[in-house]
This record gives structure tokens, sequence and C-alpha cells, in this order.
């Protein structure tokens, strides 16, 4: 009887474990090699881009940026939706990296305001090129920040956490973008938004259970 009530009990408490996910099967040496081939990758993407002049009637040298900031984009969000089985990172770092650099590169500055609705589209789209970017590159970022911080097995490879924050730090530039086109940016607006979305974040820790991760 005790040997069974054994057994039982055995079998109870691994059935209650968490299995663990894809990024611990990662061997550090293929994980360097590919935080090496991004990181070479985007300096390269970032001096052609600073360094070359880019005229807004060729079309062929667009398509070409495009092309390779799609490229760059692909080889660094890719694997890690796959890894981190988080849906959506890869088609939206890709998408908000071209967004970004295009508007950086070939969208006028708006000098009116929000309120002039001539400007309203270049605004939005900077916020959503902003958005998009931002939040997928800070996404894998906090979750390795999130292995460090959190204690919890549960917490640690919470990935929906690391999501929500990449995106609460993409509302930030958001909130930016918004407050300038409003001619309202003043250290106590910035600060306002900023401690909104700080203790929004801090509810969801609070109260927001982190889900088995898989």
């Amino acid at each position: 009887m005790s040997v069974a009530r054994r057994n039982r009990t055995r079998i109870r408490s691994s059935s209650q474990q968490i299995p663990r996910i894809q990024t611990e099967s990662i061997a550090r040496p293929y994980l360097l090699g590919w935080i090496t081939v991004v990181g070479f990758a985007w300096i390269g993407l970032l001096v052609a881009v600073f360094s070359m002049t880019w005229n807004a009637g060729n079309a062929g040298q667009q398509l070409s940026l495009m092309l390779v900031i799609a490229v760059v984009a692909a080889i660094t969000y890719v694997p890690v939706e796959y890894y981190l089985n988080a849906r959506g990172v890869a088609v939206r770092g890709i998408v908000g990296s071209v967004l970004f650099f295009m508007v950086l590169l070939y969208v006028p500055v708006p000098t009116r305001s929000m309120l002039s609705l001539f400007d309203v589209p270049v605004y939005l789209l900077m916020s959503l090129a902003l958005y998009w970017s931002v939040s997928s590159f800070m996404m894998p970022i906090l979750y390795a920040v999130g292995q460090l911080l959190f204690s919890g097995r549960s917490r640690r490879y919470d990935v929906r956490r690391a999501y929500r924050q990449a995106s609460l730090i993409g509302l930030i530039g958001v909130g930016v973008i918004l407050l300038v086109g409003l001619r309202a940016m003043t250290p106590f607006f910035f600060g306002l938004w900023v401690l909104m979305l700080i203790s929004l974040e801090l509810l969801f820790l609070w109260y927001v259970e982190p889900p088995a991760t898989r």
C-alpha cells in the first residue's frame, strides 16, 4: 500500500511540472553566433542608411533598401518567434522595421500640429512604424531580462509578459509622437503618460497569473 501510494504521489507531482520551452534547448554557441550575425547585420544596415544618399525619386533604390531591411529583420525576428512561440513577432518586426526606415528616410517631418487634418496621416504612420519596430525589438530583450529578475519559473518563462511590456514601451514612443503633434510635449505630460503605463504593468504583474510554460 505504501509503495502504491508513493507511486501515485510521484505521478501526480510529475504531471504538475511545467515543461521547458524551446529556448532551453538552444546551444550557447548557436545563440552567440546568432547574436553576432544579427548585430553585424544591423550595424551594416545603419551605416548604409546614414552614410548613403537616398533619392526619393529612385524607385529601384527604394525597393533594394526595403528588401535589405526585410532580410535583416527576418533573420532577427523569425528565430525569436520560433523559439519563444511568440506569434506575430516576425511579421510585426519585419513590417515595422521596413516602415520605420522608409518613414525616416522618405516622409517629411510634419511642421503643423495634429489638429491639422493634412498632417494627421503622417503622425499616425510615424506612430505605427515606431510602435511596431520598438515593441518587436524590445520583446526578446525583456524576455532575457525576465530570466534574471524573476525567480518563479512561470514568471521567468512568461512570453506574454515580455510581449506586453514591449508593447508598453512602444506606447511610450507613440505617446511622445502624439504629445509633440499636439504641441503638449512637457515633462509633466510625458511623466504622467509613463506613470500611467508603469501603473498598468504593475497591475498586470500583481493580479494576472502567468500561464504554464509549454
